[in-house]
């Protein structure tokens, strides 16, 4: 691989390590992540553009023919130069800012990189994956026994997608976690378009199932930050399970093992019982509605 990177970006790393299909290697004390991508040169081209207005720490790599994507024995990689990764992690503040400190941005003309028709898009993702499990047969048990419960969820969450439309679109992330070094915030690669409530709720989700339940944060939120219908958003995309839809598709691509599965369904009850407290949270202050099956005694 040295030899493809000193081909088309006439750089000359001297150690280069290697994490599957995926590399990085340090030049000068700069270090970067020479990776695979999924991504469309639509979606990558959109990315470079954003990147070059938000950030210089994070930075796409062109290659010498001035491409952003470079093909290798069949599967397409990026380049990025990457900051150096520190301790400090997010919270709800880092993210609120990162809105507010974007929200210049002209991003109607990204169209690439919209994800805000919920209702398209998820029901599509759960056609999908009743397909592939009518296919795979007993090779996944746990999914198996699983799946129709967060299928559930996921059609519990699509119902909620009729009652609004998106209106204030940010930009946002793929994921957000709740262990996420700071400056992963500005990683372009991890850029999409798509409601101002998807990255908080996805931090609130996934500090859940660290054990960190944020009800005073979560509060804070839904009383300053959103309005009636912001809150059926942040309610919807809270009962969409993208945990474990995130950990089903990496199962199947064989970078997980289906246990991972068990540390989430085991949480369910507990997770049940956090949703109906957020709704008795959110009912305070903003009009929604809850699921029959989410009320409890």
């Amino acid at each position: 691989m040295k030899n493809v990177i000193m081909y088309y970006y006439g750089l000359e790393p001297n150690d280069i390590h290697q994490n599957g299909r995926n590399y990085y290697f340090f030049i000068n004390n700069d270090k970067y992540k020479f990776f695979v991508t999924d991504l469309s040169s639509y979606e990558i081209t959109d990315i470079y553009k954003l990147s070059e207005l938000i950030s210089k720490e994070y930075r796409i790599v062109p290659n010498k023919m001035g491409k952003l994507i470079t093909e290798v024995t069949d599967f397409n990689y990026i380049l990025i130069n990457v900051p150096e990764e520190k301790e400090d992690v997010i919270c709800l503040t880092d993210i609120l800012t990162f809105q507010k400190s974007t929200s210049y941005l002209d991003i109607s003309s990204y169209t690439s990189l919209y994800r805000n028709n919920w209702n398209e898009l998820w029901s599509k993702k759960i056609d999908y994956f009743e397909y592939q499990i009518n296919q795979f047969g007993k090779k996944y048990p746990i999914i198996r026994n699983s799946f129709a419960y967060f299928c559930g969820l996921a059609e519990n969450a699509i119902t909620y997608t009729n009652l609004f439309e998106i209106k204030n679109i940010v930009l946002s992330h793929k994921r957000i976690y709740k262990n996420m070094d700071f400056k992963n915030l500005y990683n372009p690669i991890n850029y999409i378009i798509d409601s101002k409530v998807r990255d908080v709720v996805e931090y609130f989700k996934n500090s859940f199932f660290k054990d960190k339940y944020l009800f005073d944060e979560i509060e804070y939120y839904v009383k300053y930050e959103i309005n009636d219908s912001e809150a059926l958003e942040f309610f919807a995309r809270l009962l969409f399970p993208s945990f474990y839809f995130d950990l089903y598709e990496d199962i199947l691509a064989n970078k997980k093992d289906e246990n991972v599965l068990l540390d989430i369904i085991k949480k369910i009850d507990k997770y049940e019982i956090w949703l109906y407290e957020i709704y008795i949270i959110i009912s305070k202050y903003h009009s929604i509605h809850i699921p029959e099956w989410l009320k409890k005694e």
